[in-house]
């Protein structure tokens, strides 16, 4: 959830193995630049995460979702435009997303349009939320019919992933023959930790044992 981060900051321990079996029962063992890289740069580059330790956060009893659709023919655009805006610097409660796919006007799908679902998750009422959106972003034309409120576990169901958030984006580049080849995908990733990471796999993993297409590759930097 937006108001309390990722996963990876909320990580507060780890039981870890490394290449050769050895088995770090928590961050203490591991060390600190390890937890670092295994926490926020892919741990599948140095290892295997046999157990996280998450900190939990509180929610309230009452969550409020919506989802809502606009078209090309409803101002879509104009909605996508405020949304950027809108969203960076809103409540902390509140996440939303906007949601871009083209869908077919009629059965044979001669006639298509450009759909945008803004979803939504808010802590707390629907009555909070209404407030919010009719305040900062009236252009969507938010109504108490659109919010659902519900337990914050059932509200998982309304937006399930087909896929895991974390994936690879290819289309970024695939090369590591050279420190250089891969820092044109490595610090899109990672931007100024590029270096650092691939120092630690350097000492975790300097085999490459754990290796994909955009796997951190081993190479002594100086």
């Amino acid at each position: 959830m937006r108001k309390y981060g990722l996963g990876a900051d909320n990580v507060i321990d780890i039981r870890f193995m490394d290449k050769n079996g050895n088995i770090f029962t928590d961050k203490q063992s591991i060390g600190a630049d390890v937890f670092w890289a295994v926490r926020g740069g892919i741990a599948s580059n140095y290892g295997i995460v046999l157990a996280w330790q998450i900190k939990l956060v509180r929610v309230p009893a009452t969550v409020t979702v919506f989802n809502v659709k606009r078209t090309l023919e409803q101002y879509a655009t104009d909605l996508v435009h405020k949304y950027q805006t809108f969203a960076p610097d809103t409540d902390p409660n509140l996440f939303i997303r906007a949601r871009i796919t083209p869908e077919n006007l009629n059965a044979d799908g001669s006639q298509k349009t450009v759909a945008v679902y803004f979803q939504a998750l808010y802590l707390g009422r629907a009555s909070g939320v209404l407030k919010i959106m009719q305040t900062n972003f009236p252009e969507l034309s938010l109504v108490k019919q659109d919010c659902l409120e519900m337990s914050w576990a059932k509200s998982a169901l309304c937006n399930p992933r087909r896929s895991y958030v974390n994936y690879n984006d290819l289309d970024l580049g695939v090369g590591n023959g050279s420190f250089a080849e891969a820092s044109t995908w490595g610090t899109r990733y990672f931007n100024n930790n590029f270096k650092r990471l691939v120092q630690l796999k350097n000492r975790m993993d300097a085999e490459n044992f754990y290796l994909h297409e955009q796997s951190i590759p081993p190479f002594a930097l100086t």
